[in-house]
């Protein structure tokens, strides 16, 4: 093998013998060998790439996620999500109006592949939001309702996951919303994972819009967040709120109570204010579970965002010493963001039984918009609380509260 000297080395690359010895010193030389307090160059060595060149800095790019299903609501409501986080959004629509979306005719599937070919770039996700109505073959099989369910359906989504992986970066994620072949998912994760190094999920619920923030989120997590997942399909709780004429929920149990509290604590903006009277008493949430700390999580979390929190606890003074021993009335005191008090329960009742009265066994509320309202009862499983939102029941119920914050004392 024929050498070259550092001089030699820098003459041919164009750069210094200072240079050409901080490359070789850095190990960045293929084949350069120390012999004694010289350097020794294969001849055949290419000058190394300089990562201080101009044209080696790459300027940084969002990363590109397209929607196919922009125009559907929740198309929409992801498309904010990953765009307030950062991402670059290429929506798709089989609407051919819809604004700022590419339109996709689902039944031409070469007009389909001639508007990806013409994408420059890669992606680093994909969501499919599955906008067409399934057909409904009723009990017996018919041909051709299959032969349309195919050809309008399955055919254009599996087509548009194929072409558009192709064009997707290492590791990037794809998710279905409702795919109309519920097992391609399943069927095609491990050729996706071997073939491209990339996951696909996807997500089974019913899109109702009471709920397509939660929607949104669980999707944007999937293609964003969840990097070792794949194969999966996920079913969200969207438990649907029911109410009667008098916009009264029916009796909640304690787990689908403290989901409605997760949800709406949740979604509880800065300048929004919880208002929450808690008689102490024997319920779920006095001791230490997995529903009472994730409660006591989203009201931290709240408070952190700017909600405005006043919780008030109804006690015996006489058991004043042991309450504010108990460890989630000490958390929630401890946080300075929270407004936190307590009233002697006996001096209540002398002072203003009915106002005891009002209150029962305790509500929540947010803003004038609507109150939890606990049961008496509260074991696990039984009937644990409910919904109001009429108006007048929340302002009466706000209006006690006011009432009996001149009676609390700060814990």
């Amino acid at each position: 093998m024929q050498f070259m000297t550092v001089s030699e080395a820098a003459t041919r690359w164009g750069i210094t013998g200072r240079r050409v010895i901080a490359l070789l010193n850095a190990g960045r030389v293929n084949g350069g060998v120390k012999s004694g307090k010289s350097w020794l160059i294969p001849v055949d060595t290419a000058r190394p790439y300089d990562g201080r060149s101009h044209y080696a800095k790459v300027a940084p790019r969002a990363k590109r996620i397209a929607v196919v299903g922009a125009n559907t609501s929740l198309g929409a409501a992801v498309s904010d999500l990953l765009g307030g986080n950062g991402y670059e959004v290429i929506g798709f629509s089989s609407d051919f109006d819809h604004a700022g979306s590419v339109y996709l005719n689902y039944n031409n599937l070469e007009s389909m592949r001639a508007v990806f070919d013409s994408m420059d770039g890669y992606l680093d996700g994909l969501l499919v939001v599955d906008d067409f109505a399934r057909a409904d073959n009723g009990l017996g099989f018919d041909y051709l309702d299959f032969e349309r369910e195919f050809r309008e359906k399955i055919l254009p989504m599996n087509f548009i996951v194929r072409e558009l992986v192709k064009k997707m970066n290492y590791q990037s994620g794809v998710v279905l919303v409702n795919p109309s072949d519920e097992n391609f998912v399943s069927r095609t994760a491990p050729q996706l994972s071997e073939l491209y190094g990339i996951r696909i999920n996807s997500i089974t619920a019913k899109v109702d819009e009471h709920y397509i923030s939660d929607l949104a989120d669980d999707a944007y997590l999937l293609l964003t967040r969840h990097k070792y997942i794949t194969g999966i399909n996920i079913k969200p709780d969207m438990d649907s709120l029911d109410l009667d004429s008098r916009k009264r929920s029916s009796d909640m149990n304690s787990t689908r109570y403290y989901a409605w509290l997760h949800r709406l604590y949740s979604k509880a903006k800065p300048g929004d204010h919880i208002w929450v009277a808690t008689k102490l008493s024997n319920k779920v949430e006095w001791v230490d579970n997995a529903m009472e700390r994730q409660f006591k999580q989203d009201n931290m979390d709240a408070a952190g965002r700017g909600v405005k929190i006043t919780r008030i606890f109804m006690f015996q003074g006489k058991t004043e010493r042991k309450n504010k021993k108990n460890q989630n009335i000490r958390d929630y005191a401890a946080n300075p963001r929270m407004n936190i008090l307590w009233v002697d329960t006996d001096a209540l009742k002398k002072q203003a039984p009915g106002l005891l009265q009002k209150i029962g066994d305790g509500w929540g509320g947010i803003n004038d918009d609507i109150l939890m309202v606990d049961l008496p009862s509260g074991e696990q499983g039984e009937a644990y609380g409910y919904v109001i939102m009429n108006q007048k029941d929340i302002a009466d119920a706000k209006r006690a509260f006011n009432e009996l914050k001149k009676f609390a004392m700060a814990i």
